[in-house]
């Protein structure tokens, strides 16, 4: 992961957390595949805000700011938030790299930051080496900062497991 600047990351108090976690039908059978998806981390204080929440209105779930309780509960936290989708599960190891991506950009997260860290450790991802044998032509943009990750916004594919 490219290092974030410290600088850019939203604090805490102002993020909403927005994600989907819902059955999801495979082969006409209803709740064959489940877990926590599509996790998106928005700036309240971003002028395209409003635009940004509209453009995500499809996803069943949300946390952040737009809860009374946010950050003053300890269960109204971006650590509790994160806690609970991993008690779902996600519905992929990818989805959660993806989810970690997002929460590495609220202030107070280092938590995310190391973790991510962790696994491009372990996987190798983020490598140079990677770009170059094509496992990835593009970098995951969360609005606020870029950084190398398995899914490619610029063709909108996941790299991680086979070169295309």
């Amino acid at each position: 992961m490219s290092e974030i600047n410290p600088n850019a990351l939203v604090p805490a108090q102002a993020v909403t957390i927005l994600w989907e976690d819902a059955d999801i039908a495979v082969g006409g059978i209803s709740g064959a595949m489940h877990g926590v998806h599509d996790v998106v981390v928005l700036d309240s204080r971003d002028p395209s805000y409003k635009h940004q929440m509209e453009r995500h209105r499809s996803l069943s779930c949300s946390d952040g700011c737009v809860g009374i309780d946010w950050m003053t509960d300890p269960r109204a936290t971006p650590e509790a938030v994160f806690g609970g989708m991993l008690s779902v599960g996600f519905k992929s190891q990818l989805e959660m790299l993806r989810a970690l991506v997002q929460f590495a950009e609220i202030q107070g997260c280092e938590w995310a930051r190391s973790m991510v860290r962790g696994v491009e450790s372990q996987r190798g991802i983020g490598s140079d080496a990677d770009y170059d044998n094509g496992y990835r032509c593009g970098r995951l943009t969360t609005g606020r900062n870029s950084d190398r990750v398995p899914h490619c916004v610029v063709c909108d594919q996941e790299h991680l497991d086979s070169q295309d």
